[in-house]
Parts: structure tokens; C-alpha cells; sequence
């Protein structure tokens, strides 16, 4: 009579599953935030690139035109105001900001050659967004609900102001409060920024307004209109800073921040109502030029903090970024540094003045 041999068992049993799923879990807890990690360096790089980019057309365009592009005159300013015989006006006279201005220098010729707010408006330019942040978003603005606009996600630098282009007395939350204590915010407006009392601050006639960064307000204002008695008038604006050059830029062009990342909350990545609405075309607004009055910030939803620390209107005017440790920023001599979240407020203030005679060394960001 023959014997079966037992039956020898060949699967897993419950515990080894277990605990392999247990080692699998591990393993990819551990590989996560270094994936996580490595793409954020390859968004970050590609943020860098774009500024060089960026950097590169602004030094280009200075080339060409003797003086750096101007940041525009007003809020929404229409192509068609801006275009004479179908070529744009230069920057001394262009509404359009930097960041329209650049086009030609950025490989952008096509949209520079646009002649309609519709079609400008909406274009999407590649290099204005941040990998780390959103892809480019197109939305409606709040004044002109049939008007598109395509959202940027870098700005201007606009160190503290001057009360009066007489230079006497600088507004200056790092002056009023620092991080320690309160700022009084009735005097840190963002009209001592960008110009004009309460909400029409940004419709005001660039009159009696110093700027002591690179990129300054286009110093002539729009009268008139096209069909107007008298037509379009390009009128002189009193007592303005006028377009800069190089040589202007007594600090050295190595130390002076030119362009960097704009603060964006997380929950108005598609846009906002006050700062993040009218688009890279816009003119002197809070989408196209911020303020290094404010230190850099990660973006974040903890604006009463801020609020308190430096009033209400950091969340509108100041720089920042999705990146962690700090922003990428643009200099005026091209070149691409980060400057850490937790940068000195004065060094920072610093940097964004052209000409204060305070020369920073690049181990203070």
C-alpha cells in the first residue's frame, strides 16, 4: 500500500503578506519625500531658468532701448491707447508694464505684434508662471467680465517709498514696526506704493511719486481718448522719477533685485479680486510690481500673522513664493539668486533700492 506524502504548503501565510506589505509601506514612506523632493528641485530650476529668461530679455531691452522698461501707468490700460501707426510706444510713454514691454526680447514677437486688449490679454506667456505654484490660468476680470486675462506669477520690485518726490521722509513698515511689534498700517496704504489716495490709489496720475527701483512708473499719463475732441494726448507727468538706465543704478547692478516671485495665497491660485487679477499686460498694479518693503513669505493662508506684523496690505504688495526656504529673484545684472524667507527686512529693502548707497553682501540673503 503506497503512502501519500503530506502536502507541503507553498503560498504565504497571512503574517509573511503582512508583514511585506508592512516593509512595502515603509520603503515608500521613506522614497516619497525624496521624490517629492527631486521634483521640486526640477520645478524650482525651471523657475530659475524663466527668470533668467526674464532677466535676459529686460538686459536686452535695455540694450536696445538705452533705458530698462518701465512698469506702466494704470490699471487695465488698453493696447489700443498704447499703439501709434501699429507700433507700440516706448517705455517712456507705454501703459503697458515690463512684462508686455519685454515680448521681442523673450522670443515673444507675436504677442508684442497684437493689437487688441482681447487678444493681448489672454495670451499665454510660458515664462511668467511657476511650476511650484499653478499652470497658467486664464480668468475674467472683475471690471470687465468679458475681458480675459492670463495671470503671472512674478513682479516688479518697488522698495519703501518716499511721502513725496521731495525725498524726505521713506514709509516704511520695517521703520514703523518690525517683526516683533505692530505696524501702523494707516500710513502703509499701498498708495504710498503705487500712488493715489483709498481705492482709486492705481487710477491716479503719476504726479509727485519718487520710485528708487529699476523698473519705475511710465512717466507720462493718457489724456483724452480716441474719440475724444483733441483725440489721444501723451502729457508729461510733474515730478516724477523718469526712465533708468545702467548708470543710474548707483548700488551696482549685481546688487540691485530687478524682478522676483509674487505672494499668492494657496486658495486664489485661479486668481483674486485686489492683486492677482488683470494679468501680465496689466500697468502699475500689485499683478505686476510688488514692494520689498515686506520680507518674502512662503504662500500661505496666515494673513492675519502678517496682518499684524506688517498691516493689512502685505497680502496685496509683497513678494513670495511656493517654493520652500525662499524666492528666486532676478537681479539687475541678470543673474538668479534665492533670497531665504527669513532675509533681514532692512537687507531686503535693500536690495530693492537702486541707489541707497547700501551695498549687501550676498551671504545676508
Amino acid at each position: 500500500m503506497k503512502r501519500r506524502s503530506p502536502k507541503i504548503a507553498t503560498g504565504f501565510t497571512l503574517v509573511e503578506l503582512l508583514v511585506v506589505i508592512a516593509i512595502i509601506g515603509v520603503l515608500v514612506a521613506l522614497l516619497l519625500p525624496a521624490v517629492q523632493a527631486a521634483r521640486e528641485a526640477a520645478r524650482r530650476t525651471q523657475c530659475t531658468n524663466q527668470l533668467k529668461q526674464i532677466g535676459l530679455a529686460i538686459l536686452n531691452f535695455s540694450d536696445t532701448k538705452k533705458v530698462f522698461p518701465t512698469g506702466g501707468t494704470v490699471i487695465v490700460p488698453k493696447i489700443e491707447d498704447y499703439v501709434v501707426g501699429g507700433t507700440p510706444l516706448g517705455p517712456k510713454k507705454q501703459g503697458l508694464g515690463w512684462g508686455y514691454q519685454i515680448l521681442p526680447f523673450l522670443e515673444q514677437a507675436n504677442l508684442a505684434n497684437i493689437t487688441t486688449s482681447a487678444q493681448l490679454n489672454s495670451a499665454v506667456v510660458p515664462q511668467y508662471f511657476c511650476p511650484s505654484r499653478r499652470s497658467p490660468v486664464t480668468r475674467n476680470t472683475v471690471v470687465s467680465p468679458l475681458l480675459a486675462v492670463t495671470l503671472s506669477d512674478y513682479g516688479g520690485a518697488i522698495p519703501c517709498g518716499y511721502s513725496d518726490y521731495t525725498q524726505t521722509t521713506k514709509n516704511s513698515p520695517i521703520t514703523s514696526g518690525t517683526r516683533g511689534g505692530p505696524v501702523d498700517s494707516r500710513n502703509l496704504r499701498r498708495e504710498r506704493f503705487f500712488g493715489g489716495p483709498g481705492s482709486t490709489y492705481i487710477l491716479q496720475v503719476p504726479d509727485d511719486e519718487i520710485y528708487q527701483g529699476v523698473i519705475v512708473r511710465t512717466p507720462y499719463r493718457l489724456q483724452g481718448s480716441a474719440g475724444s475732441r483733441g483725440g489721444i494726448q501723451y502729457v508729461p507727468a510733474r515730478n516724477v522719477t523718469q526712465t533708468i538706465s545702467s548708470a543710474q543704478i548707483s548700488d551696482g547692478t549685481s546688487n540691485t533685485l530687478m524682478v522676483s516671485e509674487k505672494f499668492v495665497r494657496p486658495d486664489l491660485y485661479e486668481g483674486d479680486s485686489s492683486s492677482d487679477d488683470r494679468g501680465w499686460s496689466d500697468g502699475w498694479d500689485p499683478d505686476t510690481m510688488r514692494s520689498t518693503c515686506w520680507p518674502p513669505r512662503q504662500d500661505s493662508l496666515s494673513g492675519t500673522t502678517d496682518d499684524t506684523l506688517y498691516g493689512p496690505e502685505a497680502d496685496v504688495v509683497d513678494f513670495g513664493s511656493a517654493h520652500p526656504g525662499g524666492i528666486n529673484a532676478v537681479f539687475a545684472d541678470g543673474s538668479v539668486h534665492v533670497i531665504t524667507y527669513d532675509v533681514d527686512p532692512f537687507v531686503f529693502d535693500y536690495l530693492g533700492d537702486r541707489e541707497d548707497g547700501q551695498i549687501v553682501d550676498m551671504s545676508q540673503f
